[in-house]
Parts: structure tokens; sequence; C-alpha cells
């Protein structure tokens, strides 16, 4: 039990690094570099990230839960380990081959040589960095330890080294010195649990379950990553700036939805193993109320203070992008749904299979709607793209999970929650007419909101799910000391 508090306090410690991380440093970074040097590094960075997801090959995943098997075992550890490093090995070299061959052929991405050679750098290294091998050790306290260390030189260096709005490639290269300490780090501290041999049948022993993984992957990053590339392919830079910024804020938030998820519901499919219907039911819905009480008033608040934060995150430069981030923000609604239906009850009920078929829908949609509108419309076709993608995807899982398991979701939560975040508008309206700054009308416009929030869904629509979220943050408080 001491091991399990210990586990997640260093988890907590990790979630908080990674959202922070961004909070402090881009502010900065776009401000240097503006719409046009954050949409060259986040187009050559969209590209960069689908070839390291292609050399992964689903490994990242995989390989977590295979460790985790054998982790007392340490023949069996080595074994594993050396099995999976030796794939990851062989599709890491072709992925490294095609994505130079693919910038040094294409016009569109030799303009950019600098930084997909640092891409290549990046796409290399990632073999070395391991981090699958310690998730499945459960080496929470060296992960967090090592991670907070190497993101506090990383931010060290991009105030000592991006000055100017040239140096677009520096912060780049930050990223791949940043990967290289952590790579470095992981394979000096992996020689205590692992040793590593060639083994002939890896290959035919892993491929399958790996194919599986990887294609779920590549397919949802369709619409999640590749949409950058295509904008970058299809308009200008600037475009992909302001796209790539507002998709930014929204990734942050979703980062906080994603680990509030994990932290609330226990594991569901060890209910649904166990055949406790009655507590899978109450899970599911406890999950939901959940998910929607935060991620409705979420996706209405950022559509309200949008002209607001986004100059406050990147600065005024990227006013233009207030109406990309006011189309993206309903996706937090989507996407914290999506959890509920599709991680939650299609993959605790191993129905994976419709999980995918939706991602197949979603990458087909996606595709189709960038092509006609982003040369239409710009850094707007993509979030309409992105909007529409994540509704139906949503609207699939809801169908699918729905067919597989008798759940009654409380659908009145969701027009309760929209009544209550409609309040915003007013609030909004009224602060902003006010003389004060920007970061204090934020303030005081979140203040209120979150206030009349509350009121309104304990006092008018009796929610019980406040009070309950109390109860268990106090506890949850409690159980960590």
């Amino acid at each position: 039990m001491g091991n399990i508090k210990k586990n997640a306090v260093y988890n907590i410690l990790l979630s908080a690094s990674q959202l922070l991380f961004p909070l402090v440093t881009f502010p900065y970074v776009s401000r240097v570099l503006g719409p046009l040097g954050i949409g060259q590094v986040s187009f050559a960075d969209s590209i960069t990230q689908y070839f390291i997801l292609i050399a992964a090959l689903g490994i990242p995943v995989y390989g977590v839960r295979e460790i985790a098997k054998v982790k007392t075992d340490s023949s069996a550890r080595s074994r594993v380990f050396s099995e999976l490093l030796f794939i990851h090995g062989c599709t890491t070299v072709i992925a490294f081959l095609i994505y130079v061959a693919v910038f040094f052929t294409l016009p569109a991405f030799q303009m950019h040589q600098s930084l997909f050679i640092v891409g290549s750098g990046l796409v290399l290294l990632q073999l070395f960095v391991m981090e699958w091998l310690f998730q499945g050790l459960e080496a929470f306290p060296y992960i967090t330890k090592r991670t907070l260390l190497v993101r506090l030189a990383s931010i060290l260096a991009i105030f000592l080294f991006v000055k100017t709005s040239q140096d677009g490639v520096w912060y780049y290269a930050i990223f791949l010195v940043t990967l290289a300490i952590n790579a470095l780090f992981n394979i000096v501290y992996a020689k205590r649990f692992v040793h590593f041999r060639i083994y002939p049948n890896a290959f035919s022993k892993h491929l399958r379950p790996l194919l599986y993984i990887f294609s779920l992957g590549v397919v949802t990053s369709v619409y999640t990553v590749l949409d950058t590339a295509l904008l970058g392919l299809l308009s200008d830079l600037e475009q992909v700036g302001y796209y790539a910024t507002a998709m930014r804020l929204i990734k942050l938030i979703v980062l906080i939805f994603v680990a509030f998820s994990t932290v609330l519901i226990p594991p569901l499919s060890h209910a649904f193993h166990r055949q406790q219907l009655i507590e899978v039911h109450a899970l599911l819905r406890k999950s939901f109320g959940y998910m929607v009480f935060i991620c409705v008033p979420a996706s209405i608040g950022l559509m309200v203070v949008a002209p607001l934060i986004l100059p406050l995150f990147a600065g005024q430069a990227f006013r233009d992008a207030t109406i990309i981030l006011r189309i993206l923000a309903p996706t937090l609604c989507f996407v914290g749904l999506s959890n509920v239906f599709g991680m939650q009850l299609l993959n605790s009920t191993n129905n994976e299979r419709l999980f995918f078929k939706a991602a197949i829908v979603g990458m087909c949609i996606s595709m189709g709607i960038n092509f006609i509108l982003i040369p239409i419309w710009g850094g707007v076709g993509s979030a309409i793209a992105s909007l529409l993608t994540e509704g139906i995807v949503l609207l699939l899982l809801i169908r699918y999970g729905l067919g597989k398991v008798a759940f009654q979701p409380p659908w009145l939560l969701l027009l309760q929650a929209f009544l209550a975040s409609l309040s915003f508008i007013p609030i909004y309206w009224f602060v902003a007419k006010q003389t004060f700054s920007s970061s204090i009308q934020l303030g005081i416009i979140l203040c209120l909101s979150v206030v009349t929030y509350g009121f309104i869904q304990v006092f008018l629509f009796h929610n019980p799910y406040l009070a309950e979220l109390v109860r268990l943050f106090k506890s949850k408080l409690g159980a960590s000391k």
C-alpha cells in the first residue's frame, strides 16, 4: 500500500510537470518566434512525430504490459526487453531511411531542411528512450526525478538560446538534446534490470499484437497529428502556427481530463470480468457524470474567453487564432466523453475492434474534410475538420458502447451543464467592459464563472457530483499524506 501511495504522488508530480512545462515555455517561445516560426516548427514536428509513431510499432503501449508480466523474473524480463528493443531497432532504421528520403526529395520539406535534420535525430534517438521498460517495472520515482531534472534544464536552455524569430531550429534542437539526455540516463539505468541479446524469433512472437496496437495508433494519429502536416502542405505556415497554438491549448486541457478520469474511475475491466454489472453501471454513471460536469463548462468557457486567453498564452500576434480556438473548444467535450464510451466502456469489455472501427471512420472523414476545407479556409478549415471528426467518432463510440452494455447514461446532466454554463456569457460581457488588464479580467471571469456554475448546479439542479467531488479530493489528499 505504501508503494501505491508513493507511486501516486510521483505520478501527480509527473503529470503536473507535463502540464506546467508548456505553460512556462510556450508563452515566451510564441512571442519570440511568432506565428510563422511556430508554424515552421509545428509543421516539421508533425511529420517527425508520425515517423516516430511508425518506428515505435506500438511498443510504447505493448511493452509496458509485457514487461509488467515478467518484472519479477530477471531472465524473462531481459528476454522480453531484448526482443522488443530488437524489433524497435529494425523498424527505426526503416523509418529513418524513409524519413531522410522524404525530406531530401519533396520540395515542401527541403525548404526546412535544418528542422528535418534535427527531426531525423529525434526519430533515431527515440529508440533508446525505452520508457516502456521503466513504466512496466513501475520505476515511477526514477521516471519522475529524471523527467523533472531534464525538463528544468530544457527550460533554462530555451530562455538562453531562443532569442529571435530565426531561432526555430535552436528551439527544435533543444528537444533533440533533451531526448538524448533522457536516452543516456535510461541506457545507464536499464543495465540494473536487463541485459540485451538478439533473439531471432522476436518478430514471429510479438508482431501480431504489435500490429493491432500500431494500426490503431496510426489511424487515430491521422486526425490528431497529421492534420497539422496537411495544413502545412495545403496552406501556409502562418496558418499552421495559428492552428497548432490553438490545438496546443486544447491538448493541455484534455490532459487534465484524461488524468482526472484515470484517478476517478476504478478499473472497470475487473468489474466486467467478475460480472458485477450493478457495480459496472454505477461506475459508468459516475464517470459520465463527472466528465459532463467538467468538460461541458470547459468547452463553453474556452469559447467565451478565447479572445482573452490566446493573447495571454501566446501573444498578440496570435489573435487571428481566436476563431480557430472557438471552433475547437467543443472538442474538449467530445474527447472527454469519447474517453468514457471508448477507453472505459469498449476497451474494458474487450471490444477494441469497435474502437478501431470508429477511428477508421474518423480518419476517412478527417482526410476528406481537410482536403476540401484547408485550401479555402486554412486553419479554420482544419479546425472544422477536427470538430466534425471528433463529434462523429464520439457518436459512433456511443452507439457501439451502448450496443455492448445495457447502460443508460444520465443525458439530462448534459442539458443541465449546458444551461449552467450559459451564465459565463453575461459574466464575460460585464467584466470585459471594465478597464482592467486582460489577465485580471480573465481571473475575475474564471472565478465568477466557477462560483456561478457551482451555485446553479447545486441549488437549481441539485447535482450530486459536486459534493462527491469535494469528498473524493479530501479522501485522496488524506490518503496521500
